[in-house]
């Protein structure tokens, strides 16, 4: 399930680029508006696949647990085969997909702060510290939850990461972090050349 949904934003991220690409007017459209827009639909998109998952959770506890239990009777990394396991599955992707709706929402607010004329502000500081360890806790609480999925349903232990899908996330994160310490910097020249002026 999880990799159908990664799959998916790939895919329409990619259609959204190629046609904004194609637009004529995207030379006089600034990055900053492409940019917001790109956040903007995967914000989108997420909400609407949390929906999907809370309506397939719903119907997984109410309805019968055979018919519920065809849905993921293979699932990608393991094999499901009790309702308490999937009820579990769709409970853990809820909870991620919501943080990760959280953390493009924080993007968004971001993004429209940036865009004002106001910049280093304390909000933003706070806001690009947050997203980086956002992005690092829930990498890692990924790769911990699919180590212990290992466990649980596979019976077995192995510890797999995807060493550049994982780095490249974490860097990620820790570049967020990098640039609110750098806006911090910032914050007292900005506010000491305001008061000159």
């Amino acid at each position: 399930m999880k990799k159908i949904i990664q799959t998916t934003y790939y895919r329409l991220s990619i259609i959204t680029v190629l046609l904004l690409s194609i637009n004529n007017n995207l030379k006089k459209v600034k990055s900053s508006v492409v940019l917001r827009n790109i956040i903007s639909i995967t914000y989108y998109l997420m909400v609407f696949s949390w929906l999907i998952i809370l309506g397939i959770f719903t119907y997984s506890i109410i309805a019968d647990e055979n018919s519920a239990l065809q849905i993921f009777k293979e699932y990608e990394e393991f094999t499901i085969n009790s309702k308490r396991a999937l009820i579990t599955i769709l409970l853990y992707e809820l909870i991620m997909i919501g943080f990760w709706i959280y953390l493009f929402r924080l993007i968004k607010n971001l993004m429209d702060s940036l865009t004002s004329k106001s910049i280093f502000t304390k909000f933003q500081i706070s806001s690009f510290k947050l997203i980086g360890q956002l992005i690092i806790l829930l990498k890692v609480i990924d790769t911990l939850f699919a180590f212990l999925f290992d466990i649980i349903f596979k019976d077995r232990v192995r510890f797999k990461i995807d060493f550049v899908d994982f780095w490249l996330i974490i860097a990620l994160g820790l570049f967020f972090i990098f640039i609110s310490q750098i806006f911090n910097r910032a914050r007292p020249y900005k506010e000491e050349n305001e008061l000159t002026v």
